[in-house]
């Protein structure tokens, strides 16, 4: 519950009453994210808040946060919550904004090629809304069907189309936000368009996970629908072959919209679940898009290319398939009841390199992983391994997340860097960024937010409900801790099919 009748009711003049509540129910809802955290967390963690707001617009999401100071009452902003991390869930209880309640797409400004959107907008609607206009948003996360435009810029904004149209860093024109004292700021001149204007602050809240103020309004890059779509799937014998035609296609003049891989545990997780699905050992999905003779010219220059490293042209029926089922997510939540979904991204020389030691890991760990990701731009891929997980065995699914660690450390090893911070992977800022760069960030966080009631306690140092920081060498031994159970388990089996689910609910 709130700290007192009177501080409710305090709230309650901030939004009409139908948009808080107290109720059970929407809080628990509201007290985690993709990946459920087992209940055990709670004696750590205060994840459900004690009130959830549903804002319409900039000026009451600034009217919470004032009366929340006052209050001395911790800030979370949610959007789709559709990472898993905890950067969207409470540490310590107190007012959870439910940013998906601020929808609108304000308005396309023809001209300058820029849409304005609240942040509680999902990118397939605004997709759509543009597609009836005769223009697209040509990048987006791959959990796009439930994936708010605020919370993919919050947490850096990589994802689909980026090879061809760059990120979120690159597209985002300006923000509107409510800094935790309240204020309300643009981070750059409204007519800004390709060009920054001076001391343009966009990029300095892009990525911020909503620790340095709440975004209620974003200017996006837009651009004509293209003449052509066309997705295309290539199979391999193996994975070594996956990232060695990516490494081709990295090098070669033309580029195609979008670049992405699923190995072969993926479809091997379908077959236990009694699904029928290809027995190969990876795939590589080439998306083209533009005027038609531009297609046709990328088309046949990259159909000689994979045929040249081995590949198989697959069905346009079976690419078609792979193009619906973009949405990584999505997908490994197909297979289970808990995914838990890793992000790093490295060079792509390193790719298979990495790709090794992470089954080296695996094994060790007596885990069964599938790897999935996409190419970022040029020099970069991205990586997204999951695994699947039963929360109601809390040992060992709570054990199982120190995987991401690991798969973390081996990216880092090789110069690569985790994607996402949140709640549970805030001390890797240390293997992402110098320390001084690390003591610069935390000054401007505590610049900003001097009490860290604006989604503290993440991000820059992970910290308790109770307040207390757990730094890295902490983190780390515990880690360590869950590894070394984990691997006294027996090992993870997906060997018969199971109609709807998995042999004893575990994975």
């Amino acid at each position: 519950m709130v700290q007192s009748e009177i501080a409710k009711r305090s709230l309650m003049s901030a939004v009409t009453p139908e948009r808080i509540s107290d109720e059970k129910i929407e809080r628990l809802v509201t007290s985690h994210d993709l990946a459920p955290m087992p209940k055990v967390a709670a004696l750590a963690l205060k994840m459900m808040p004690d009130v959830v707001i549903h804002p319409k617009e900039a000026e009451e999401v600034s009217e919470v946060v004032r009366i929340a100071n006052g209050w001395n009452m911790p800030v979370t902003p949610r959007g789709g919550a559709s990472w898993g991390f905890g950067g969207a869930v409470p540490n310590k209880g107190g007012a959870l904004l439910d940013m998906t309640s601020m929808d609108r797409i304000i308005g396309l400004d023809v001209e300058r090629g820029i849409v304005r959107v609240q942040p509680g907008v999902v990118w397939l609607r605004l997709d759509e809304w543009l597609n009836r206009r005769g223009y697209f948003v040509p990048y987006y996360p791959s959990s796009a069907p439930g994936a708010t435009i605020g919370g993919w810029i919050s947490t850096g904004g990589v994802g689909v189309g980026g090879y061809k149209y760059g990120a979120a860093r690159d597209n985002v024109r300006n923000l509107q936000i409510v800094l935790p004292s309240g204020q309300i700021i643009n981070t750059a001149h409204n007519l800004d368009s390709k060009h920054p204007s001076q001391f343009d602050l966009t990029s300095l809240f892009v990525g911020s996970e909503g620790s340095l103020g709440i975004v209620t309004s974003i200017d996006l890059q837009v651009y004509p629908k293209p003449d052509v779509f066309f997705p295309t799937t290539y199979s391999f014998p193996n994975m070594d072959h996956v990232y060695a035609a990516m490494s081709k296609i990295s090098e070669s003049r033309l580029r195609p919209y979008h670049v992405a891989f699923v190995d072969g545990n993926y479809f091997r997780f379908l077959r236990a679940m009694g699904r029928e699905a290809p027995e190969v050992g990876g795939i590589l999905n080439i998306i083209f898009e533009g005027p038609k003779e531009k297609v046709e010219e990328e088309l046949k220059f990259f159909d000689q290319l994979m045929t040249s490293i081995g590949g198989k042209r697959e069905s346009d029926e079976i690419a078609q398939h792979e193009w619906k089922e973009r949405s990584y997510e999505l997908r490994s939540k197909k297979l289970g009841t808990g995914a838990v979904i890793g992000e790093a991204l490295v060079s792509v020389d390193k790719a298979g390199i990495v790709a090794n030691e992470t089954i080296k890991l695996v094994r060790k760990m007596k885990m069964n992983v599938s790897v999935m990701g996409y190419l970022i731009d040029r020099n970069t891929v991205a990586f997204l391994p999951f695994y699947l997980t039963d929360e109601r065995r809390w040992i060992k699914a709570i054990s199982s997340l120190s995987f991401v660690k690991k798969f973390l450390d081996v990216a880092n090893k090789h110069g690569g860097r985790g994607v996402g911070l949140g709640l549970f992977m805030a001390n890797n800022i240390y293997k992402m960024r110098d320390r001084n760069t690390v003591e610069l960030l935390r000054y401007i966080k505590e610049s900003i937010d001097p009490e860290g009631r604006i989604n503290g306690g993440k991000t820059v140092m992970f910290q308790t409900r109770y307040g207390i920081r757990v730094g890295p060498r902490l983190f780390r031994f515990g880690m360590n801790a869950l590894a070394f159970i984990k691997r006294l388990y027996p090992r993870d089996k997906y060997d018969r099919p199971v109609p709807g689910g998995f042999p004893g609910g575990e994975h």
